[in-house]
C-alpha cells in the first residue's frame, strides 16, 4: 500500500502538496508560519518601539494588529534600550499600539528599542474559559500561601503536615490531651521544673546529673566533695576549718598589735622624746644655715654645745649636721658638714648628741 490508499474516511486521499506537515506550516495555518525559504517559523511582528514603561511597550505604528490578537504571545527586545528582555504579551490595544507585559521590564525600553513578537507561551487572559491571574508569586506570597495553609487536610504520612499534626485528630506535635496540646504543654515548664528533676536517675556519663552525682552510689562527684565525704576531706568541711582558722588570725593580730608590744619599744619612745632639745621652723637658709627669730639667747655658744640641728622636712628631711656657731644678732645656727640641698622654710629639730660637743643642761 501506498500513502495515497490512507484516508481518515475511507474515500479521501492523502496529498502530499497539501496534508504533510512541510504544507501546512507553509501555507501559514494557525499554528505555523512561514520563515525564510520555507525552513522555520519566523516572528509575527517586528519593529522599532515608540516608547515603552515598566510594564508596557509601544509597538511602531505601523501595526494593525487587532486588539488582544497578540496576547499570550512573547515579545522580545533584540536591540537598544532593554535589549535581551523577553515578556509574555498579557493585553493589547490597537488604539496606540500599547503591549501591556508580565512580569515588568527589568530596564524599561524606550524609543529606538528593536522588538520581535514571537508566537508562543498561552494567552494569558483566557485558559478554558477561565479568568486566570498572570502576575508572577513573590518568594513571600509563596511562604504566606504555605506558612498559611490549613494542615488538617494534609496528613500524609511522612509529610510535614504529618509532623505537625491536627490537634483535633490528635497526631503529630499538636496532638490534644490533658490540659492541652503538647505543644502548649511544653510551653508551661520552666527552668524550675528543669532544676527540679531527681539527679539520682540522671547519671549518664556527661550529664549535669552525673556531675551532680548520685548520693546513694556515692559517686565521686561534686555532691560528693560537698556533702558525703568524711569529715575533714570534703570542701564544706574544708571551708568551715578555713573560716575558724581566720577568725584566729584576725585575733592574733589583735594582739600583736596592742597586748605584746615589748616594753623596750615604749622605753626607746621615752629616750629618743628626752633626746629632743628644741623644735622649730627656718624663716631662710642655707646648706648648712638656718636662720629662726624665735631662738633668743645673749649667748653665741648656747646652742654649739653638743646640740645637732635635724631636718624633719622637705627635700632635706633626714639630714643632719653638728652645730658649732649661732650669731645671736641675725638668729642663725651654722652646722657641718653640709647638707646635699639648701633649707628655706624647713621644720627642723635640735637634737642632744654628745659627739657634737659638751653635754648642754636645759
Amino acid at each position: 500500500a501506498n500513502l495515497e490508499d490512507l484516508a481518515d474516511d475511507g474515500t479521501a486521499v492523502y496529498s502530499r502538496a497539501t496534508d504533510s506537515v512541510t504544507a501546512i506550516r507553509d501555507r501559514g495555518d494557525a499554528a505555523w508560519t512561514t520563515g525564510a525559504g520555507g525552513t522555520g517559523m519566523s516572528a509575527l511582528a517586528n519593529g522599532v518601539a515608540q516608547s515603552g514603561t515598566a510594564s508596557t511597550i509601544v509597538l511602531a505604528d505601523a501595526e494593525t494588529f487587532a486588539d488582544d490578537t497578540l496576547n499570550g504571545n512573547t515579545i522580545c527586545v533584540d536591540s537598544g534600550t532593554g535589549v535581551g528582555q523577553c515578556r509574555v504579551i498579557s493585553d493589547y490595544a490597537l488604539t496606540g499600539d500599547v503591549a501591556t507585559v508580565e512580569p515588568d521590564w527589568t530596564t524599561n525600553p524606550a524609543s529606538g528599542s528593536n522588538y520581535e513578537v514571537w508566537p508562543g507561551s498561552v494567552n494569558v487572559s483566557v485558559w478554558d474559559g477561565a479568568d486566570i491571574t498572570t502576575a508572577l508569586e513573590t518568594s513571600a506570597d509563596i511562604a504566606d500561601a504555605v506558612l498559611n495553609e490549613d494542615l488538617t487536610a494534609h496528613q500524609t504520612t511522612g509529610s510535614l503536615g504529618a509532623a505537625v499534626g491536627d490537634g483535633d485528630a490528635g497526631a503529630g506535635m499538636t496532638e490534644a490531651g490533658g490540659t492541652g496540646d503538647q505543644l502548649t504543654t511544653l510551653s508551661t515548664h520552666g527552668a524550675g521544673d528543669v532544676w527540679a528533676v531527681d539527679a539520682t536517675g540522671q547519671q549518664t556519663a556527661g550529664t549535669f546529673g552525673q556531675a551532680i552525682g548520685d548520693p546513694a552510689a556515692n559517686a565521686e562527684t561534686m555532691y560528693d566533695a560537698v556533702v558525703t565525704d568524711a569529715t575533714g576531706t570534703n570542701v564544706a568541711v574544708d571551708i568551715v576549718a578555713m573560716k575558724a582558722e581566720t577568725v584566729l588570725i584576725v585575733a592574733d593580730t589583735g594582739e600583736l598589735q596592742t597586748d605584746d608590744t615589748p616594753a623596750a619599744l615604749a622605753t626607746a619612745q621615752a629616750v629618743l622624746d628626752a633626746l629632743v632639745y628644741a623644735t622649730g621652723t627656718c624663716d631662710s637658709g642655707s646648706s648648712t644655715t638656718c636662720v629662726d627669730a624665735t631662738l633668743t639667747t645673749a649667748d653665741a655658744d648656747y646652742y654649739a654645745k653638743g646640740l645637732a640641728f635635724l631636718s624633719t622636712s622637705g627635700t632635706t628631711v633626714g639630714q643632719s649636721g653638728c652645730i658649732y656657731d649661732f650669731a645671736v644678732g641675725t638668729d642663725k645656727l651654722t652646722w657641718r658638714p653640709a647638707f646635699t640641698q639648701a633649707i628655706a622654710t624647713n621644720t627642723y629639730a635640735l637634737i642632744v648628741v654628745p659627739t657634737c660637743g659638751g653635754v648642754v643642761t636645759p
